[in-house]
């Protein structure tokens, strides 16, 4: 570790260079502070803010309070359904200065199911397979039936 902190800065990584565009497709962003070799400093201070642009949200506390986690951060990055392109994640602070990463979101897969695709939710069966819920109507309805689980 350098004893030189005047060359110290901000990394900012993602897990994933593409997410698909289906609202529920994320990736994590990390953020941390480094030397000049590339080694965590762990005392760091500070804030750290984190701007987004392109479609997809930002899912995290912001600004940051780099203290009080090491001088690590992180963040996640979701998906808007059907909206494709570019986003740039980039994090500030006062001392370590500015890092920037882009993910690109691009169209679903065909034949990839998506949270987005049905309005009945997953369960799981004592065989531990998936299958979609029965349309269950309220009491009374006509056609009414017991799901078996």
């Amino acid at each position: 570790m350098s004893a030189d902190t005047s060359r110290d800065r901000l990394q900012l990584t993602a897990d994933d260079t593409t997410i698909t565009a289906e609202g529920s497709d994320a990736t994590r962003i990390t953020f941390r502070a480094t030397d000049a070799y590339g080694n965590h400093r762990p005392n760091m201070t500070g804030q750290v803010t984190l701007t987004l642009t392109g479609p997809a949200t930002l899912i995290g506390q912001n600004p940051f309070a780099f203290a009080s986690y090491g001088g690590v951060g992180g963040a996640f990055i979701r998906s808007i359904p059907t909206k494709t392109g570019q986003v740039t994640v980039t994090a500030q602070h006062a001392t370590l200065g500015s890092a920037s990463v882009r993910v690109t979101v691009a169209t679903a897969r065909p034949g990839r199911i998506s949270l987005t695709d049905s309005p009945r939710p997953f369960v799981s069966s004592p065989s531990r397979q998936w299958h979609r819920a029965p349309n269950l109507q309220p009491p009374g309805s006509a056609g009414v039936t017991s799901p078996v689980l």
